[in-house]
């Protein structure tokens, strides 16, 4: 499920309260969703969250201390 852009501002809002995490909307996508830019200092890796679900699993790779398994991006999207 996409991210709308309440949704997109609480999970930014959640994500500063980490240490090594930084993160900020990028741009409205299809359907009236919102992508977020997720940069983890942890590994130096950046990740783009589009949906609960990418949300949700980058948040259980946070907490348990490993890199998210998603394929990074290299920075923001144009």
């Amino acid at each position: 499920m996409a991210l709308n852009d309440r949704e997109a501002t609480r999970l930014i809002d959640v994500l500063q309260d980490y240490e090594h995490v930084s993160a900020a909307i990028i741009d409205a996508v299809d359907e009236g969703g919102f992508r977020l830019f997720v940069q983890d200092h942890r590994f130096g890796l950046n990740y783009e969250i589009a949906s609960h679900s990418d949300y949700w699993d980058y948040i259980g790779a946070l907490v348990d201390h490993k890199q998210y398994a998603a394929r990074p991006v290299s920075g923001l999207a144009a």
